[in-house]
């Protein structure tokens, strides 16, 4: 029976990230979540007390995964050289970008979120920026110790390869995978030779 129920669980939170991603919060209901898992409304209760219960399991379970995907993307390239590291980062986050459902809950979520948790969405998820710029500094630091890139500002080089990354995969509604990819090889061409020695 636990078994049974975790199941449930899972799949009310599958349908719910659906949900959150395609109303917002606000506009979020309870009877469609419950009617796309095909259970009534009172089992969803018994499951999850209120909307925003799920929201928050949603939520934190989705930074966590985040910060997770983007230090063993980091770790997985150690050892490249430096401009090829930076190509496979961006590649494969933008490739996660624009085939993961989470995306979408994330950018509806991130820039417009509940008015009631609106100060500790963006507190955690700058948490979650951060994490990533960190990664994407220490693979130019150690760049520039292999003497791969010449002495520049390890930092507004990460925010400029950071906003140019997020950028371009905010732009999923509107592009497609591969003109995604393409656009950001040429951003990370023209950034790299910026850079390099």
């Amino acid at each position: 029976m636990a078994i049974k129920g975790a199941d449930t669980k899972e799949r009310i939170l599958k349908e719910a990230l659906s949900e959150f991603a395609s109303h917002g919060y606000e506009g979020a209901r309870m009877d469609r979540i419950a009617a796309a898992v095909g259970i009534n409304k009172a089992s969803l209760y018994f499951h999850f007390k209120s909307k925003e219960e799920i929201f928050r399991e949603l939520f934190n379970a989705v930074l966590r995964k985040y910060k997770s995907f983007i230090r063993r993307t980091a770790d997985s390239l150690s050892g490249l050289e430096t401009g090829k590291r930076l190509q496979e980062f961006c590649r494969i986050y933008l490739e996660d970008s624009f085939d993961n459902p989470e995306i979408d809950f994330w950018n509806r979520i991130y820039y417009l979120p509940p008015q009631n948790m609106r100060d500790e969405i963006l507190s955690l998820t700058k948490g979650d920026k951060n994490c990533m710029i960190q990664e994407i500094i220490k693979i130019i630091e150690e760049g520039r110790n292999k003497k791969e890139i010449r002495n520049t500002d390890s930092k507004k080089a990460a925010l400029t390869l950071y906003y140019s990354l997020t950028c371009v995969a905010l732009s999923k509604d509107i592009m497609t995978k591969k003109e995604g990819l393409d656009d950001m090889k040429g951003v990370l061409n023209f950034f790299w030779q910026s850079i390099s020695n």
